[in-house]
C-alpha cells in the first residue's frame, strides 16, 4: 500500500504542476511501477480521483496507461477488490464493472462526424436491400444519397442467414473509400433468431487469453469470413488498377446484429493483418447502430486498444437491443459510445460518451426497453413484418 500512497500524494502535487512539470514527475514516479503496482495503486482510489489523476497526466501518459491496462479482465479486478469474493454474484461483478470503468473509462473521444455519420448508416441499411439492387445500387436507401457505391462482392450464407456486401465509390485519391456493411435481423428469420439467441461465450478468442465472444455471432460471421475476406481483396485488387495511389480508407458498419458482426469483421482484418497489401489497419473505421454487446471486458479492451478513436457505436434513446446480452452474463461493449438521450433521432442529443464502453451516464441510464428505437436510426426505419423486418 506505499505505492498507493504514494500515488494519492502524487495526484494532489500534479493538480498544482505545470505540464512540463507534471510530465518530468510522471516519468519519475509513475514509469517507475511496475504495472501489477500501478494497478494496486488506482485500486485504492475512487472514480473521482482516478479520472482527476488522469486527466492531470500529459495526453502521451494518459495513451501509456490507456494501452498498458487495455487487457485489464475481471480477473485482474477480483485480485484487486478485496471485497468482492464471488464472481457468480450479480453484485460482485456490478463491483468488477465499476472498477473496469474507474481505469478505462476516463478519455473522451470526439472525432466524429454528423454528416459521416449520416452517410455510413445508409450504407448500413443498403444492407437490407435485394441483391440486385445493392449490385445497381438503386435499394431505397441507396437514391438520392449522393454517395454511389460499385457493389463489388454480395454473401449470403444460408444456414444462417448471414448476409452483406462490399463495394467502392470508384473514386481516387483522398475521396477513395471502401464499404463493407453486414445486414441485421431478419425478424422473422428463425435462423437469425438463433444466432442472437446462442448467448454462449467462446473460449479464448482468436488465442488470447480470457477473450470471449458471443458464440452465435462469431459462428455466423465465420460461416461468411471467407467470402468477406475475397471480396474485400478482390476490391482492393480492382480499385489498385484504376488509382495510381492505394486507396486505404476503410468503412466497415452494421445495424444491430449487423453491428455485431461487423466488430468481428474489423477484429479479424486487425487479428490477420489485412487482407491486401494496400489495406492499411489504421485507416479502418467502425460505425455501428444499435449494436448487441459482443463479447467480454477483455475482448472489449483489446479492441479499444487497437481500435481508439476509430469505433463508434451509436444507441438511439430507449433502444433495448444494445442492452442484450446483459452485463450480468458476462459482456461488456466496446468503445465508443455515442448515444441520443431525446426521442427523434434525427433532431436528438448524440452525446460521446466515455471510453468504457459502459458509461452509467450514456445509455445505460436510460429505460431501455423500445424496439421502434432500435428499429429508427436517422429515420431509416423498418417495420418488423416478414421478409421486410430488420433488427
Amino acid at each position: 500500500m506505499i505505492r498507493s500512497v504514494a500515488l494519492v500524494i502524487l495526484l494532489s502535487c500534479l493538480a498544482a504542476l505545470t505540464l512540463a512539470d507534471s510530465a518530468e514527475l510522471y516519468q519519475k514516479q509513475w514509469q517507475g511501477m511496475t504495472r501489477d503496482q500501478r494497478l494496486n495503486a488506482l485500486s485504492s482510489m475512487d472514480e473521482e480521483q482516478a479520472k482527476s489523476l488522469m486527466e492531470a497526466l500529459p495526453q502521451e501518459a494518459q495513451e501509456r496507461i490507456s494501452t498498458e491496462l487495455a487487457d485489464f479482465d475481471e480477473t485482474d479486478a477480483q485480485a484487486l477488490l478485496g471485497d468482492v469474493s464471488d464472481s457468480d454474484d450479480p453484485g460482485s461483478r456490478k463491483t468488477v464493472a465499476q472498477f473496469q470503468r474507474q481505469l478505462l473509462g476516463k478519455s473522451t473521444w470526439t472525432k466524429w462526424d454528423m454528416s459521416e455519420v449520416k452517410r455510413v448508416v445508409t450504407f448500413a441499411y443498403a444492407s437490407y436491400c435485394k441483391e440486385g439492387d445493392q449490385v445497381d445500387w438503386s435499394c431505397k436507401w441507396c437514391k438520392g444519397m449522393g454517395t454511389h457505391l460499385f457493389v463489388t462482392t454480395t454473401f449470403l450464407k444460408k444456414d444462417t442467414n448471414t448476409a452483406g456486401y462490399v463495394g467502392w465509390n470508384e473514386k481516387c485519391g483522398t475521396d477513395c473509400r471502401l464499404v463493407a456493411a453486414f445486414r441485421g435481423t431478419q425478424g422473422s428469420s428463425w435462423k437469425n433468431w438463433k444466432t442472437n439467441l446462442d448467448a454462449v461465450h467462446s473460449d479464448n478468442y482468436a488465442g488470447m487469453t480470457g477473450a470471449n465472444v458471443h458464440l452465435g455471432f462469431y459462428n455466423a460471421f465465420l460461416g461468411i469470413k471467407n467470402t468477406f475476406r475475397k471480396g474485400l481483396a478482390d476490391a482492393f485488387t480492382k480499385m489498385s488498377k484504376k488509382c495510381t495511389s492505394p486507396c486505404a480508407k476503410l468503412t466497415v458498419t452494421g445495424h444491430s446484429l449487423g453491428g455485431a458482426l461487423a466488430t468481428l469483421a474489423v477484429s479479424d482484418l486487425l487479428i490477420n493483418n489485412g487482407v491486401h497489401p494496400d489495406q492499411d489497419n489504421s485507416k479502418i473505421t467502425l460505425y455501428t447502430y444499435g449494436s448487441p454487446r459482443v463479447g467480454n471486458s477483455v475482448f472489449a479492451h483489446w479492441f479499444n486498444s487497437k481500435m481508439h478513436g476509430r469505433s463508434w457505436r451509436f444507441t438511439n434513446y430507449e433502444d433495448l437491443i444494445p442492452h442484450m446480452p446483459k452485463e450480468d452474463m458476462g459482456y461488456h461493449h466496446i468503445a465508443t459510445e455515442v448515444w441520443n438521450s431525446a426521442p427523434d433521432s434525427m433532431t436528438g442529443k448524440w452525446n460521446t460518451c466515455d471510453g468504457s464502453g459502459e458509461d452509467p451516464k450514456c445509455s445505460n441510464s436510460a429505460w431501455s426497453t423500445s424496439i421502434d428505437d432500435h428499429l429508427d436510426y436517422f429515420h431509416k426505419q423498418e417495420a418488423w413484418d416478414g421478409d421486410t423486418a430488420r433488427r
